[in-house]
């Protein structure tokens, strides 16, 4: 069994995977001189297959390298560096001409744009790769770049426990999944990484006007894409006033009208997803987007599930958990059976969903909460079936209170109570009493026996408006 050293005292368990070490093909680790062309050689001497071992040490490239299928790179942590010494588009091309590339990746290594490169790794119509424990620096664009130009699809990548790091006012992207010329990229998983900004404040930062649209400042975005699992991903600044801020963590659209691209793109899980902004930050964020402004005819964004998603905090309006964005006049973005479930912001300013007009939802669950009530700003087509869940507050005292918006309630007085205003055919609401107050039976709520019911202080009652209107008891609670 074969093992390549990490760090002092630490291994990996190579089986009888071929193991290539880059000093044995003169690369210089001390970051003085441009290794491109000896760690090419490195990389083209594996075949289909092997590992390729950075000792500890920084390894500098002018040129972007080529990484074969099933070839992995393998560092010694944050010890071992390749960094970029030139201006270059992509710092490493996981790429087979003319087909598909299958496994390999890439662990535990930092790899440094340093300002020149504009990404870190291209994936290029790839399956089953895994990259895990990958620092990233300092990129103009961003840290990975998955997409289909060559023959066929991509799908099934990892990534695990990455970290891009941005510095000096820059904000690229963690991730761009997206349809090449050839095909889609599906089933990309993203787990357990974050989009750190890193003394990125200043007297100016990135002033509002910089970050024009969603994509000039955003964690991943999913363009194109099908069956993406984003989970436990974190997006923040750490410092400064006025820091350059980014418009949202993760951004979902179908837009390119790519040759590869599917006609209705989606079924993303989208989970665990926390937004922080320190300072005074100059774009209000939200931690996530679903944008239908420039579809091409035909396409749509549906079936994605969004859940437990929060962020930081409400210095003032303009943020929100989750945005389903359409600026156009024509309704094109369809987010059929959708669910949602964000945790919220810890001010009470903003809402905590935006759905703008011409957004469509033929069924949607928003479970959230909101200090000042209900967190949804919905002007979409079809609001009747948004449903949201909130913290228990109080109904008004009156005959007909409204439940809009919240299926628990408190008593709010002793009047009492002959409907309730505002429900929805399956909506299923809870009566918590605060007070001695009468729920009135025979005309719009029908009880249990055909009487009314007399709650007393914590008595409960749940009830269900069916397609007649009225409400019918489930159960009660005598207390």
């Amino acid at each position: 069994m074969g093992r390549v050293r990490t760090v002092a005292g630490g291994w990996i368990d190579t089986g009888s995977m071929k193991v290539v070490n880059v000093l044995d093909f003169d690369a210089d680790s001390n970051g003085g001189v441009d290794s491109s062309t000896e760690i090419q050689a490195a990389l083209d001497s594996v075949g289909n297959g092997a590992i390729v071992y950075f000792p500890p040490g920084v390894y500098k490239i002018n040129s972007g390298l080529t990484v074969g299928t099933a070839t992995t790179l393998v560092g010694a942590g944050r010890n071992t560096q390749i960094k970029a010494g030139a201006t270059m588009t992509y710092m490493l091309t996981y790429r087979v001409s003319g087909g598909e590339g299958r496994r390999g990746g890439m662990s535990n290594m930092l790899l440094d744009g340093d300002a020149k490169a504009s990404w870190g790794v291209l994936v290029d119509t790839w399956h089953y790769g895994k990259w895990d424990t990958i620092e990233g620096i300092d990129y103009t664009v961003g840290m990975f770049h998955l997409k289909s130009d060559q023959s066929g699809n991509g799908e099934f990548c990892k990534f695990y426990d990455c970290e891009l790091q941005f510095v000096d006012n820059r904000t690229p992207r963690f991730a761009k999944v997206e349809a090449g010329s050839a095909g889609t990229h599906t089933e990309a998983i993203f787990r357990d990484c974050s989009h750190i900004g890193i003394n990125n404040g200043g007297s100016a930062g990135i002033d509002a006007s910089g970050i024009s649209t969603d994509t000039s400042g955003i964690g991943i975005e999913l363009v194109d894409a099908n069956r993406c699992v984003v989970d436990s991903f974190m997006t923040g600044n750490n410092a400064g006033t006025d820091i350059g801020s980014f418009d949202c963590s993760v951004y979902i659209h179908n837009r390119s009208g790519a040759a590869g691209a599917p006609t209705n793109s989606g079924a993303h899980l989208i989970s665990n997803v926390y937004c922080e902004q320190g300072g005074t930050p100059d774009v209000k964020a939200k931690t996530v987007i679903v944008d239908g402004t420039s579809l091409t005819s035909g396409r749509s964004n549906r079936h994605n599930i969004i859940q437990f998603t929060r962020h930081s905090r409400v210095p003032s309006s303009g943020w929100t958990d989750i945005h389903f964005k359409n600026s156009s006049s024509t309704n094109n973005l369809n987010n059929a059976n959708t669910i949602i479930q964000p945790k919220g912001g810890s001010g009470s300013v903003a809402d905590s969903i935006i759905i703008d007009a011409n957004v469509n939802f033929p069924a949607i669950i928003a479970v959230g909460r909101d200090a000042s009530g209900l967190p949804i700003n919905d002007s979409g087509t079809n609001p009747a079936r948004s449903k949201s869940y909130h913290k228990l507050s109080a109904l008004v005292d009156e005959a007909t209170p409204s439940i809009l918006g919240k299926d628990a309630w408190l008593t709010g007085g002793t009047t009492a109570i002959t409907d309730f205003d505002d429900g929805f055919t399956g909506q299923i609401i809870n009566i918590v009493s605060e007070h001695s107050v009468t729920i009135t039976d025979g005309t719009n709520i029908f009880l249990s026996g055909s009487a009314d019911f007399d709650m007393t202080a914590t008595d409960t009652l749940t009830l269900i408006q069916k397609a007649d209107g009225k409400w019918y008891e489930l159960s009660r609670s005598v207390n």
